[in-house]
């Protein structure tokens, strides 16, 4: 997938080509969730994507990640708005959140997201990650939070360190 949206940036492929992969792959991600999802023996976790962020793939693939590592996973989609991520993390009480966001504009508006949730429950830990993260890992520094790593992997271990109280991870 990374593979065809750089060539859908290279203007390779057009969008048809590349909305048509992102939905085969995204189909079959969500049938795998639903697969999964009753397994749960560890903590909830609350998956989503920042406000304005429709690129959806890494975050339903870090949900899956970490259903298959026994957590318990609410998995909110793209473009999760603030007041509704709050009304969530309220009734479900997972101990950790992680939202993506694939752009500058997205993760610019994933900072009021992060400071409303650590400041609403400091209890619960925020964490994020995304392309732009990857590509720019200047932004961390802005960030509130903990960035949860590259990849879905990462992302698991990151959390999994969290949660168990380990040592929190050091941002690259």
């Amino acid at each position: 997938m990374v593979d065809i949206g750089e060539r859908w940036h290279r203007g390779e492929i057009n969008v048809a080509a590349e909305h048509f992969a992102t939905q085969f792959v995204r189909r079959k991600l969500a049938n795998l969730l639903s697969i999964f999802e009753n397994t749960a023996r560890r903590a909830t976790v609350v998956v989503g994507c920042a406000p304005g962020e429709l690129h959806e793939l890494g975050a339903l693939l870090s949900a899956l990640f970490l259903l298959r590592r026994g957590w318990h996973v609410i998995y909110l989609g793209p473009q999760v708005p603030l007041f509704d991520l709050l009304e969530t993390v309220h009734s479900v009480k997972p101990s950790l959140v992680c939202l993506s966001a694939s752009t500058i504009e997205t993760a610019l508006e994933l900072i009021p997201v992060a400071r409303g949730v650590t400041e609403a429950y400091p209890q619960v830990h925020f964490g994020y990650g995304g392309r732009v993260f990857n590509l720019n890992p200047e932004l961390r520094h802005s960030m509130p939070g903990i960035f949860l790593g590259r990849d879905a992997r990462e992302l698991v271990d990151t959390a999994g360190q969290l949660l168990s109280g380990g040592t929190q991870p050091a941002s690259e």
